[in-house]
């Protein structure tokens, strides 16, 4: 089958990184013709099967303070020329299969228009936000357009993929039942995730999003590594990953006294992944209980299944799913509460996982390696 997923993104987004690349290469290591739109450039590795084809600018500019977006007639004419292109791509490229992965005005707005003209494909809603709370929106207009896309991204569909459980019951609950919806969390592929072991004096690794608008607290982080240093004074942080509060975030590190106690890596890639978890000994997934953070996947979580290594997270959304529930009492820690998180990494400190559970992670994590999350996702189609 041809598939084509749709979207609103640019390939350095943690959404294509995370979630549809992998997937799409699973896709096409199947014998699938696999193509991904997207905004901006797109990425030069290529994997046979695979292709990625750019639909116009991202809707915003980074610089070194973060990204600054378009506002107004700018980000109105970005957005229509990216569903025109869409359009137009959908309609050279004759999918049998269309993915719209997040229900955004732009790639909404192209399905629909092909389908309007004539476009006919198996259509997939894949979403891993709440968008509504993922997305900064300044306007009642901007409120409408994210509730008229999901609706219509819902309606468009043949089935439904949700990356929570939260999004598979907001949207059993939008449909009313009357689309299918299957949960398929945000993996990962174990082969390119193997852990070098080394001495260690206690490394805690923080990987993904630097921005606390994503639903990632990383506001909390030095007061946490501040107060584990108290019983582990010798215990250093590495920040793998980018975003809007990194120069926040340093600044806060450096006024606690931390900042040699933090290495800052920057951008990562599924294959720089393997470096960075050398001689780290746990991974930190600081969270709220916000709807934002119920309604997405967690990538740390899974890493840290995958691996059979610590991570010190809160019991919201996904993550007592991602992990065995003999686990739950020593890697749960109370939401927003820095102390709390800071009690649970020094107890794993002191206390490292036994050999057993740590085999107990890497079996639960079995089923949800993209290997088994693409045929998951490929039994939801029915042509």
């Amino acid at each position: 089958m041809k598939f084509v997923f749709a979207t609103p993104l640019s390939s350095r987004g943690s959404t294509i990184i995370g979630r549809i690349r992998p997937l799409a290469a699973e896709f096409a290591s199947a014998g699938h013709d696999t193509h991904v739109l997207l905004v901006g450039d797109v990425s030069d590795e290529a994997t046979s099967g695979m292709h990625e084809h750019s639909i116009g600018p991202e809707p915003f500019v980074r610089s070194p303070a973060g990204k600054i977006r378009l506002k107004g007639l700018g980000l109105i004419m970005n957005m229509l020329m990216a569903a025109w292109r869409t359009r137009g791509e959908l309609r050279r490229l004759a999918p049998d299969v269309v993915v719209i992965v997040k229900p955004l005005p732009s790639n909404v707005l192209g399905v629909y228009i092909w389908k309007l003209l004539g476009g006919q494909a198996y259509i997939v809603l894949d979403t891993d936000d709440f968008e509504l709370t993922a997305n900064q929106l300044s306007s009642m207009v901007q409120r409408a357009a994210i509730h008229w896309s999901e609706r219509t991204a819902a309606r468009l569909s043949d089935t439904i993929v949700a990356a929570s459980p939260f999004l598979v019951d907001h949207f059993r609950q939008l449909t009313r039942d009357r689309r299918p919806v299957t949960l398929v969390p945000t993996g990962l592929t174990v082969s390119n995730t193997t852990v070098a072991t080394g001495d260690s004096a206690g490394e805690l690794l923080y990987i993904g999003s630097v921005s606390i608008g994503s639903g990632h607290r990383v506001d909390l982080l030095p007061d946490m590594l501040a107060a584990v240093r108290q019983k582990h004074p010798t215990c250093k942080m590495t920040i793998a990953g980018d975003g809007d509060d990194v120069d926040a975030l340093k600044e806060s590190f450096a006024t606690l006294g931390l900042t040699d106690a933090v290495a800052w890596t920057g951008r990562f890639t599924p294959d720089t992944v393997n470096e960075l978890l050398t001689d780290k000994t746990i991974i930190l997934d600081p969270i709220d209980s916000s709807i934002e953070v119920r309604a997405k996947s967690s990538y740390r979580v899974a890493l840290a299944t995958v691996l059979g290594l610590p991570v010190v997270t809160s019991d919201v959304g996904i993550r007592p799913q991602l992990l065995p529930q003999d686990l739950h009492e020593r890697f749960f820690a109370t939401p927003e509460l820095a102390d709390d998180y800071a009690a649970k990494i020094a107890d794993l400190l002191s206390n490292p996982l036994t050999a057993a559970a740590s085999d107990s992670l890497r079996a639960h994590a079995r089923q949800f390696t993209w290997e088994e999350l693409a045929q998951t996702y490929l039994d939801t189609i029915t042509i």
